[in-house]
């Protein structure tokens, strides 16, 4: 099989490149070999796909909201290379027909060629609009999501989905083998998270339920110029939002939803299901987008709605939504605010679900040396459980700083000969209030 003529690898590569801002695992190198099995490593990619299996992964604990664990997995970089070729060749039968209402992860509306998905920062933005129109026409909102979802799609169905929308060949055959190795791996379970390949597959899955959700929308009367037809319900991958007009129809259609994802394998999560009416739907519908936050800023560089943002999530920070922390964090950065600061970094011992964001701002708010005595106090409490946050918050520093080892110095000479990190994860510092830039 000449795999290099059959899929585009340097396409692959590009989507790859584009995923990695989003990765669970943030190599400081930028996966250096996925260059190299496009040049001189040719028969590294070539042997993996003749053979069989999904190749060795990493297992990762990464922190959900209230302290949860979200089951994560780095995957090889051969594999993953070759996982995101084949399912950008077969993009076409998998999502080519995708509804215009479900948002990210997904080929152009219109015109969709082969493995060029739409930026998904340009979806998120067509997501919020489509949910502050709806919100401000309809006065019943039917809002859930799926039960630990990637985690929980069986890949049964995942092929059995597959074998009735792409040809038999050997790029199918390739990917089942991918797909049983995924199986096979202890202690995981369903797609690898921060995919593409598998976010492309996931809104597959997601097909039926949109079915469900267009069957009980209406259609807009609004046309968009390339004649696309919209209705009244919204997805972001497995977040679902149904607006009508009447709330026993949209109970009914929780029912419908449910029966559907059982179908698959799924279950809709009844903690997070909530029926909206009157302002509450508007409400729930701009705290999800957070465009009061945007009008304040881009109008009037009003900071009060972002600040109430920061204040509803230092009320509650365990609990508090992790992408409404990341939004939060990267309009603090934008817009210079330091509203709230110390409370943030002393209770983000308590968020280590955003450690990625919060490492960001806290990196531009606060002076190096008192971070190093913050970070040094964080990594060896009790609070410091995932090692993924600590990594996160690693990130806020230069490697070719040595301040950080002169802080290691003055904790005594117990430290010498332990690797760099360990040390890191065995010192002390200090509590209390950090040095502002």
């Amino acid at each position: 099989m000449d795999w290099f003529g059959a899929l585009d690898f340097k396409q692959a590569l590009a989507n790859l490149h584009y995923e990695f801002h989003g990765d669970w695992h943030r190599d400081p190198w930028g996966w250096p070999e996925l260059e190299y099995v496009l040049s001189g490593g040719k028969d590294v990619l070539t042997d993996f796909l003749n053979g069989s299996g999904a190749g060795e992964v990493s297992l990762l604990d990464v922190p959900k909201e209230n302290w949860g664990t979200r089951p994560a997995v780095v995957m090889d970089p051969v594999a993953r290379i070759a996982y995101q070729a084949l399912v950008d060749q077969l993009s076409l039968d998998i999502v080519g027909k995708l509804t215009p209402n479900a948002f990210g992860w997904r080929l152009p509306v219109t015109t969709p060629k082969r493995g060029r998905y739409s930026h998904n920062s340009k979806q998120w933005d067509l997501y919020r609009d489509h949910l502050s129109m709806l919100s401000g026409i309809y006065p019943v909102a039917l809002k859930s999501d799926i039960v630990s979802f990637f985690a929980s799609i069986p890949l049964p169905t995942v092929q059995e989905e597959l074998d009735g929308r792409i040809p038999s060949n050997h790029l199918s055959k390739r990917l089942f083998a991918i797909l049983d190795g995924f199986g096979s791996t202890a202690h995981r379970s369903g797609l690898p998270q921060r995919s593409t390949a598998s976010a492309v597959i996931a809104n597959m899955i997601m097909i039926s339920i949109d079915d469900v959700l267009e069957h009980w929308a209406s259609p807009l009367l609004m046309v968009s110029r390339s004649r696309v037809q919209y209705h009244s319900f919204a997805r972001w991958m497995d977040d679902l939002w149904l607006f009508g007009y009447e709330v026993g129809s949209a109970r009914r259609a929780q029912v419908e939803l449910q029966g559907a994802a059982q179908l698959l394998g799924l279950n809709l999560n009844a903690a997070k299901t909530e029926l909206l009416e009157g302002d509450a739907v508007v409400k729930e519908a701009r705290e999800i987008e957070h465009s009061a936050v945007d009008d304040a800023l881009a109008s009037e560089n009003d900071h009060e709605p972002l600040e109430k943002l920061v204040d509803k999530i230092l009320s509650a920070p365990d609990k508090a939504n992790r992408t409404s922390i990341k939004f939060a964090a990267l309009r603090m950065i934008e817009h210079n605010s330091r509203y709230r600061a110390q409370e943030l970094v002393q209770l983000a011992k308590q968020m280590p679900h955003a450690a990625d964001s919060l490492a960001g701002l806290f990196k531009l708010v606060f002076t190096s040396a008192s971070l190093q005595e913050w970070f040094l106090d964080y990594a060896r409490s009790d609070w410091a459980v995932f090692e993924w946050t600590v990594a996160q918050y690693g990130r806020m520093f230069s490697s070719s700083s040595t301040s950080t080892f002169a802080v290691m110095r003055r904790r005594g000479p117990r430290l010498a000969g332990l690797p760099g990190f360990l040390r890191l994860l065995l010192v002390g510092g200090m509590s209390g209030e950090i040095g502002l830039r």
